[in-house]
C-alpha cells in the first residue's frame, strides 16, 4: 500500500461556508498551541480506543464517535466532490455525505486495528513542531502503529464554529483531501459524471467493508 493510501486510512473544490474564517483572518501563535494540544488530545483518544479492550463493534462505535467530534466530515466530503457538488440534488448530497463519513469510518477500523487484524494492537502519536499557514495550522506528528513502519504526519486544523477542526492530513507533501478529489473526479469522468454511479460505488464499498469476515 503506498503511503498516500495509508494517509486514508487515518483518518477525505468548494468549501463549506460554515468552515471559513472571515477574510484575511489568520492563525495566531495562540491558534497553533490550541491546534496542538487538540491534535495531542485527539492521539492519546485515539490510542485509548485502539488499545482498549471490547468487540470491535464497539471500538468501531467509538471510533465514529471521535471522528464526529475532531473532523470537519461535511468540510471533506464537499471539498472531495468538488465541482460535481452543485450538479448533485440535495438527496444525492445528503446521501453522498453519509456514505463518504462511512467509507472514512470503514478505513479507520480496517487498517488502524480494532482488534480483529492486531492481536496486540498500539497506537501512539508523538506532537512535534507547529506552523500557521493562513487559516490553518499544521501539526508535524510521528505516528507509530503495531506492524507498521512510523509515519511522520501534517495534521491540518482549522478552527470553525464548534471549535478546531482536522481538514487535511499530509505526508511527504500529499495531501489527502486533493488526493481524494482527484480520485472521485477521476471516477466520474470515466462514469460519464453521473454521481448516482459515484453513489452506487460508494455503498458497494461500505457494504464489502462490513461484510461478515470469512472464518
Amino acid at each position: 500500500m503506498s503511503s498516500r493510501r495509508q494517509l486514508l486510512c487515518l483518518l477525505p473544490a468548494c468549501l463549506l461556508p460554515a468552515f471559513l474564517l472571515p477574510a484575511g483572518a489568520r492563525a495566531t501563535p495562540a491558534g497553533a498551541e490550541q491546534a496542538a494540544a487538540f491534535i495531542r488530545r485527539t492521539g492519546a483518544d485515539l490510542t485509548a480506543i485502539v488499545e482498549a479492550s471490547g468487540s470491535a463493534a464497539l471500538r468501531r462505535a467509538r471510533l465514529a464517535g471521535l471522528i464526529d467530534r475532531v473532523v470537519a466530515v461535511d468540510f471533506l466530503a464537499r471539498f472531495c466532490l468538488g465541482r460535481f457538488w452543485h450538479l448533485a440534488s440535495p438527496q444525492q448530497q445528503a446521501t453522498y455525505v453519509r456514505l463518504f463519513h462511512a467509507v472514512l469510518l470503514d478505513n479507520i477500523v480496517s487498517h488502524i486495528g480494532t482488534g480483529r487484524r492486531l492481536r496486540n494492537p498500539s497506537f501512539n502519536v508523538a506532537i512535534g513542531r507547529t506552523h500557521a499557514d493562513g487559516a490553518e495550522i499544521e501539526v508535524l506528528t510521528t505516528v507509530e502503529r503495531t506492524g507498521s513502519p512510523e509515519l511522520i504526519v501534517v495534521w491540518l486544523v482549522r478552527q470553525t464554529p464548534d471549535g478546531p477542526r482536522i481538514v487535511d492530513l499530509r505526508e511527504l507533501g500529499v495531501s489527502v483531501r486533493v488526493t481524494v478529489h482527484d480520485d472521485i473526479a477521476a471516477y466520474l469522468a470515466r462514469h460519464d459524471d453521473s454521481i448516482p454511479q459515484l453513489l452506487l460505488a460508494m455503498r458497494r464499498m461500505v457494504s464489502a467493508a462490513q461484510a461478515p469476515a470469512a472464518p
